[in-house]
């Protein structure tokens, strides 16, 4: 005799699949060929080049490396690093967009708070000059408190140090592919 619905545990009436998040994953990527830039064999050439200068490694260092790798010393300096997201937010489009296809020409097209305005790669620098200049804003408001402050706001300005020099790469590769 089954047993009525209402005595049955949620959690017993639901099959779990085995490994469907990793069937998922390889089923949305096992064919790449979709991926592929339609350039031809010169021009992808030309790009792996372009990128042997581990631009990929500077933007991780400069972007993810903050949130992943370091380790905090304050609460406090962590919070004004995150309430300065929209600012990294805005530099990191454009320069990842450069980083994996080699270009950023959606910005142009762009009709929006961030990047309303912008049509060349000389605009587009005068803009991420801008967000970064508001990020170092940031930076210059927070006033350490004890020394685990003074340690993360040195660190933040390394970051936003490297974040610059990442993007001068970036801008240099799009001034070079645009006509």
């Amino acid at each position: 005799m089954a047993m009525p619905a209402r005595f049955l545990s949620p959690f017993r009436t639901r099959q779990k699949r085995p490994h469907a998040r990793q069937s998922w994953l390889w089923r949305k990527h096992s064919n790449l060929s979709d991926l592929a830039q339609p350039y031809g064999e010169d021009y992808c050439q030309y790009m792996d080049s372009a990128y042997s200068t581990d631009l990929g490694s500077q933007f991780d260092a400069a972007f993810l490396s903050p949130f992943t790798r370091y380790a905090w010393q304050s609460r406090r300096a962590r919070s004004c690093w995150m309430e300065l997201q929209g600012y990294q937010d805005a530099l990191a489009g454009p320069i990842y967009s450069v980083l994996k296809s080699g270009n950023c020409a959606y910005i142009y097209a762009l009709e929006n708070a961030y990047f309303s305005g912008v049509r060349d790669p000389d605009t587009l620098h005068a803009r991420l000059r801008y967000w970064h200049s508001k990020l170092i804003a940031g930076l210059d408001d927070f006033v350490p408190r004890d020394e685990a402050e003074q340690v993360d706001l040195a660190a933040m300005r390394e970051f936003a140090r490297k974040t610059w020099f990442v993007a001068e790469k970036a801008i240099d590769i799009e001034r070079s592919t645009v006509i």
